[in-house]
């Protein structure tokens, strides 16, 4: 196939593969992104000016590196055409030495890996360059993290080859001499060729609670999975019969359960002990549950969630024996498929890459799912924290900050306080990182956590507008809060605060459908981020009537006049946003938009 090359042009350039480098490596101290590009070409690309917007531009090109490297001419036969061609890359764990960031390992087509150390554009060297043991591509590479053994930075590096064969070996320098003279093992693996290609390469992350347990290797051949412990050689293998291929694999933070995800939807925790790998039937049970539960079908006869437990404890059990389907809820007709998924750090959140699907959709029933309603937390935390703090000074009644803010929320405060956490957990799993009233809900010990939280929030927005978004204003007014001091007299605030669309006076944050400004104006509310809706086209639900504002131009036409977002239809968030909820978040129906003639 390699003859075929060069047969037709490429009008496009698509990416094959991409990897972040560790946090620090980047001009802003932030991380590179490298990928690898249908042409088999590396790019690099960095920020212009925040990780947090969408200026990204290219920082680097390897390519003319990597052919100054293999001294390729001006001709270049099939044979260089491998070497020059990458396959794969991987950046390592970060070195905390000399400010070196990380090395980027590259493999092509030939069989070589090659180490680069990237400062900038015009700073790019190969440091160290090494024939593997096979002639096949390099198609994965994965580094374990870094340990110093007698002034020695050591990291093992696994690597894939297209005959089915993983490797790994151990790549040594010395830390008074970073870089230099940089050491390459044998193959420490034992021969362990198959018919099945290796999908997946996982190390183990750095144990957080044993900083002398050995980094595992995980990694995936068709529908085995194989873990390799270095320090005796041995290779533990766990098959899922009747299954499709591996498509990821996760690591938790102590290095003892493994996350696989099947390329068929299906999941599987696996406990590690000592010498033997088990299913973690609680673990699946309960990523299931979890996401299942949120896209339950919502009766036609709004029967509650109550009452169809109550049908499922007489014995109905229509979800018995569908287990291998992908998972779902008894009388349930959604079937849970999950493809992917990633931790964050220190592992205390899962993100899953999943879809639900019906046995029933040749009936073309679309079902009506509960969904999470993703709202700006600028302008509804806020007006929030007035509207508490007007009632706490009033002192109308008795009750605390806490209380006030379930009673806003329509929460039943005659909950016990003890249950409280659990209650949170329970609701926030899936949106305690995107919802910021959830967030205000963890910080119940103490009122003053809540104002902590609003100068966090604040602080956090001004970091990620680069300073263009002045708090001082609002900063002030949680300081006053905090002191137990007077407020000032609200008036509109310079940011944070959304303005009138007709006569740019304050729209404070009363009703989460409608709006009304200082001067009289009635405005809608878009249910989606509870933004002012001054587009004459919004889309509407057939269902419940509810307004939300139309996704923004990317080319930035004037066909959509909400002026109400500004400046921000040009940020991501808001696009996004808008774009991830097709369907109403209230009703699950769909939107349909009432477009005017052209004249």
């Amino acid at each position: 196939m390699d003859c075929l090359r060069n047969v037709g042009p490429m009008h496009t350039i698509d990416f094959l593969s991409a990897a972040w480098s560790p946090t620090g490596c980047s001009p802003l101290k932030g991380c590179l992104l490298a990928c690898i590009t249908s042409r088999h070409s590396v790019f690099i690309y960095i920020p212009v000016t925040s990780h947090a917007n969408q200026q990204w531009q290219k920082f680097l090109t390897l390519d003319r590196h990597i052919a100054q490297h293999w001294n390729s001419g001006a001709e270049i036969d099939l044979q260089m055409a491998d070497r020059v061609e990458s396959a794969s890359l991987a950046w390592s764990p970060k070195i905390n030495l000399d400010n070196i960031g990380s090395l980027l390992a590259l493999g092509n087509k030939a069989g070589h890996i090659t180490l680069w150390h990237v400062v900038g554009p015009n700073n790019v060297r190969c440091v160290k360059s090494w024939k593997a043991a096979s002639d096949n591509w390099i198609t994965h590479l994965s580094w374990s993290p870094w340990m110093v053994e007698d002034n020695t930075y050591v990291s093992t590096l696994a690597y894939a080859t297209a005959d089915g064969v993983v490797h790994a070996c151990k790549v040594k320098f010395q830390s008074s001499d970073p870089l230099q003279d940089i050491e390459v093992s044998d193959n420490l693996m034992d021969p362990n060729q198959s018919l099945h290609p290796c999908t997946i390469l996982r190390w183990s992350p750095g144990n957080t609670e044993n900083a002398d347990m050995p980094n595992m290797l995980a990694f995936s051949k068709g529908n085995r999975l194989h873990v390799w412990l270095p320090e005796s050689s041995k290779v533990l293998t766990w098959r899922r019969p009747i299954a499709k291929a591996v498509a990821d694999i996760v690591w938790d933070a102590h290095g003892r359960k493994i996350f696989a995800f099947f390329m068929d939807g299906k999941h599987v925790v696996l406990h590690r002990h000592d010498a033997e790998l088990s299913v973690d039937d609680d673990s699946v049970e309960f990523i299931y549950q979890t996401i299942i539960s949120r896209c339950h079908v919502q009766s036609k006869t709004n029967v509650t969630q109550e009452e169809g437990d109550g049908d499922n404890a007489n014995g109905e059990d229509d979800g018995a024996g569908d287990e291998e389907g992908g998972g779902g809820l008894p009388n349930s007709k959604l079937q849970l498929h999950v493809n992917s998924g990633n931790h964050s750090a220190y592992a205390s959140q899962l993100a899953t890459l999943y879809y639900v699907t019906s046995p029933f959709h040749m009936e073309f029933q679309r079902e009506r799912y509960q969904s999470f309603l993703t709202r700006n937390p600028a302008y509804h935390l806020w007006d929030l924290l007035l509207l508490l703090s007007d009632r706490f000074s009033s002192n109308e009644n008795g009750y605390s900050l806490l209380q006030q803010l379930f009673q806003v929320l329509d929460m039943d405060t005659s909950t016990p306080s003890s249950s409280i956490v659990t209650i949170v957990k329970r609701e926030t799993i899936p949106s305690r990182d995107t919802s910021t009233v959830s967030s205000v809900l963890l910080f119940h010990h103490d009122d003053k956590e809540l104002l902590t939280l609003a100068e966090r929030t604040y602080g956090l927005l001004k970091k990620l507008m680069q300073d263009q978004c002045d708090t001082k204003e609002q900063m002030g007014m949680l300081q006053s809060i905090k002191q137990g001091g007077s407020l000032p007299a609200h008036k509109p605030f310079s940011s944070g605060r959304e303005r009138c669309p007709a006569c740019d006076g304050e729209v404070k944050l009363e009703s989460e459908t409608s709006a009304t400004c200082l001067n009289g104006h009635s405005w809608k509310r878009c249910s989606i981020t509870l933004l002012l809706i001054a587009d004459f086209h919004p889309r509407t639900c057939l269902g419940c009537s509810r307004k939300t504002l139309m996704v923004p131009n990317p080319r930035g036409s004037n066909g959509n006049s909400n002026s109400s977002s500004g400046s921000s239809s040009s940020g991501s968030w808001l696009e996004m946003t808008l774009r991830g909820c097709s369907v109403c978040v209230f009703c699950g129906d769909r939107y349909f938009t009432a477009l005017r003639r052209r004249a």
